[in-house]
């Protein structure tokens, strides 16, 4: 458990926590506890970009 949630966290006290991009660290609500993942990968982020740019090209 990370050191954020000390007890459940709702939706809209998850969305009024602070981002902190400078760590790097992404942090999701699983259950009502805040839990910190880890980054994505490289290959699903190509995957990732690949489906968008085929998507955008198909609604041109």
């Amino acid at each position: 458990m990370s050191s954020l949630a000390h007890s459940l966290v709702t939706w809209s006290k998850f969305l009024r926590l602070p981002e902190r991009p400078e760590t790097a660290k992404r942090y999701e609500l699983h259950d009502g506890e805040v839990v910190v993942v880890p980054p994505a990968r490289p290959i699903p982020i190509k995957l990732q970009k690949t489906i968008e740019r085929l998507l955008e090209a198909h609604a041109r």
